[in-house]
């Protein structure tokens, strides 16, 4: 018998050129990581997943924003409402200036890092130049990150953090009870 359990939020997101793009961005690093809102909550302070964390990829068409935690299968309705709640607290309360902060810094440092190397950078020119964005775009980043404020944070939320309108998913095992 499976002794884990998965449960994933899905909502759509924004495409590659929306101007909303690096709020959610920013967003999903406030999210995400061992410093982020989900973990913090979910796994630090009640100890109810070894994994979890939420990804975001933008599109060409719409994008996709996922949260998700892998859990004990007793515990999975308690994670999916605590992610639940951590979805309204973002749509809700915003981001503090030093959350704000601290995601623009790891997506900054994850940017430079990933443009470092010449087939990092080719990759990231490619991809920007088949997307439509041109091959300079990676040159733009950081500023486009830097002018992301925490009210352009909370309306990604409001705009993309939709509950009613989530795919939701829970895999684990069928214990009929």
């Amino acid at each position: 018998p499976k002794e884990q359990a998965v449960v994933i939020l899905g909502f759509h997101s924004v495409r590659l050129n929306d101007t909303d793009r690096y709020a959610v961005d920013v967003l999903n690093a406030i999210l995400s990581g061992m410093s982020g809102r989900l973990f913090q909550e979910i796994r630090e302070r009640r100890g109810l997943s070894y994994a979890l964390g939420a990804a975001h990829t933008p599109g060409l068409d719409k994008g996709y924003i996922i949260l998700y935690a892998a859990t004990r299968p007793k515990e999975q309705k308690e994670v999916l409402t605590l992610l639940k709640q951590e979805v309204e607290k973002m749509r809700e309360g915003g981001v503090s200036d030093e959350e704000l902060e601290q995601a623009i810094r790891h997506l900054i440092g994850e940017h430079r890092v990933s443009v470092q190397d010449l087939g990092g950078l080719c990759k990231r020119i490619s991809l920007d130049e088949l997307n439509g964005l041109g091959y300079e775009a990676w040159k733009q980043y950081e500023s486009h990150l830097l002018a992301v404020r925490r009210s352009d944070v909370q309306e990604a939320a409001r705009r993309y953090l939709l509950l009613d309108r989530c795919a939701q998913l829970l895999v684990g095992p069928n214990n009929n009870g």
